[in-house]
C-alpha cells in the first residue's frame, strides 16, 4: 500500500472528522464520473422541452406589456405632466394633470384678475412640500372652503373658521401654520393690489420690458395698460432671479409660505413666464 495512503487511513480512524471528510470527498468524486452516450442524450432532450415550455410565455408576457401604457391623444406635453401624473395616460391623476396643463397652466393670455391670482398664490403656497398632485385633487374643496377665493372674505376669518378647516371634513391639506398664512397673505395682498392697483401690476414691475437678443417669449398687457414679457426657459430650473427678487420683496411686505421655488411655480402656474418644453405641443402656441 502506497505510505501516504495507509498514513492518511490511519488519521481517519483515530479522528471521526477526517474520516467523515473523506467519505464526503469519496461521494462527491464519483457523482462527478463522466455521464454515459446515454445519459448525455437524455438530459438533452431534457433541457430542449424545458426551453420549450418557458419560451411561449414569455413572449406573451412581453406582448401584453406594450399595450399597458397608451398614449390617448398623441400629444406631446411638457414632462412635468408625466412625472407628476405618471406613464398610464388613462388613469385618472395623469388625466388630472393634462388637463390642468391644456386649459389653464402657463396659458399665453394669463388670468391677471385678483380672484385668480389669489387662489393660484394659496394654492401654491399649500403646495409647500407636498405634491402638487395632492392640491389639485383637494382644489374643490379649496374653492368651497375659501369661499371661491374671495379675498377679501378670506382676508376677514377668524379662529372659528380656522378650527372649522382644520376638521377632516374640510377636505384641505389640514395645516394650521399655512391656513393662518393664507389669511394673513389674504390680508397684505389687498394692501398690494391697492397700492399698484392690481396685483397682477405688481407682479409685473419684476418682469421685463423688452426681450434681449436670442430670448424668446411673449407679450403681456397688464391691468393697467403696460406691456410686459413672459420670458421661455432656456434650461430646467427650480427658481430664477426674477422669482429670488419677487419672494424677497414679498417676505418683506409680510406673506408666508412663499419661497423663490414657490414663487418660481407661481409664476410659471399664471403664465408670467413661458415655460413649456419646446416639444410641447403649446409650447408655440404661446409664443
Amino acid at each position: 500500500m502506497n505510505p501516504l495512503r495507509k498514513s492518511v487511513r490511519l488519521i481517519a480512524k483515530n479522528s471521526p472528522q477526517v474520516s467523515k471528510t473523506l467519505r464526503s470527498i469519496s461521494t462527491n468524486s464519483a457523482n462527478k464520473r463522466p455521464k454515459t452516450p446515454l445519459e448525455n442524450s437524455k438530459s438533452k432532450q431534457i433541457r430542449k422541452k424545458v426551453s420549450q415550455k418557458s419560451e411561449t410565455p414569455t413572449a406573451e408576457i412581453e406582448s401584453d406589456n406594450s399595450e399597458e401604457l397608451p398614449v390617448t391623444d398623441g400629444l406631446q406635453r411638457c414632462k412635468w405632466v408625466e412625472i407628476c401624473g405618471g406613464k398610464d395616460h388613462t388613469s385618472s391623476t395623469y388625466q388630472l394633470h393634462s388637463t390642468y396643463h391644456d386649459t389653464e397652466w402657463g396659458p399665453s393670455k394669463p388670468n391677471l384678475s385678483d380672484r385668480y391670482l389669489f387662489e393660484m398664490l394659496t394654492l401654491e403656497s399649500a403646495q409647500a412640500g407636498l405634491s402638487w398632485t395632492t392640491i389639485l385633487q383637494k382644489r374643490e374643496s379649496y374653492r368651497k372652503n375659501y369661499n371661491n377665493f374671495d379675498v377679501e372674505a378670506v382676508s376677514r376669518f377668524d379662529n372659528e373658521k380656522v378650527e372649522g378647516m382644520m376638521t377632516e371634513d374640510s377636505g384641505i391639506v389640514r395645516h394650521r401654520q399655512k391656513i393662518n398664512a393664507s389669511i394673513s397673505n389674504a390680508v397684505q395682498f389687498l394692501k398690494v393690489s391697492k397700492e399698484f392697483e392690481g396685483f397682477d401690476n405688481y407682479l409685473g414691475t419684476f418682469l421685463p420690458r423688452e426681450l434681449l437678443a436670442g430670448q424668446k417669449g411673449f407679450e403681456i398687457t397688464l391691468s393697467n395698460g403696460e406691456k410686459v414679457f413672459s420670458i421661455a426657459k432656456t434650461e430646467d430650473m427650480t427658481e430664477t432671479e426674477v422669482s429670488r427678487n419677487l419672494s424677497k420683496d414679498m417676505k418683506k411686505r409680510g406673506f408666508k409660505f412663499f419661497g423663490p421655488v414657490i414663487a418660481y411655480a407661481y409664476l410659471q402656474a399664471v403664465g408670467l413666464v413661458h415655460d413649456h418644453d419646446e416639444n410641447c405641443f403649446k409650447y408655440f402656441q404661446n409664443l
